[in-house]
């Protein structure tokens, strides 16, 4: 018999450590599981060109919001650029006939 590293036969040592198990099943029932597709070659496509349209659509109306959110921002930056300044509420002759007024009663 051959001999394991500690001196023992291998025969002892599989008998001292090594476990055999039987496994006995209650009933011999077979469950079967099989896979079927859920959607045929055309199906899949059909469905797939569906979402993705949805998804474009959606993409071309929010492309549509930023050129609208974009033009409406520089027009109202274009407006406040190109305003007057606010006229001062006398006209010049009034406002030098005011200051004679003042210098008069000094």
């Amino acid at each position: 018999m051959e001999r394991s590293d500690e001196g023992f036969p291998v025969q002892q040592k599989i008998q001292e450590n090594y476990l055999k198990v039987d496994v006995y099943y209650q009933t011999f029932n077979v469950r079967s599981v099989s896979e079927v597709p859920q959607y045929s070659g055309d199906s899949l496509f059909a469905a797939l060109g569906g979402a993705l349209s949805f998804y474009l659509g959606v993409a071309i109306v929010i492309g549509f919001e930023l050129v609208e959110l974009f033009v409406l921002v520089f027009a109202s930056i274009w407006s406040h650029q190109t305003q007057s300044p606010k006229k001062s509420f006398m006209k010049n002759s009034d406002a030098l006939e005011n200051n004679r007024a003042i210098l008069k009663a000094q």
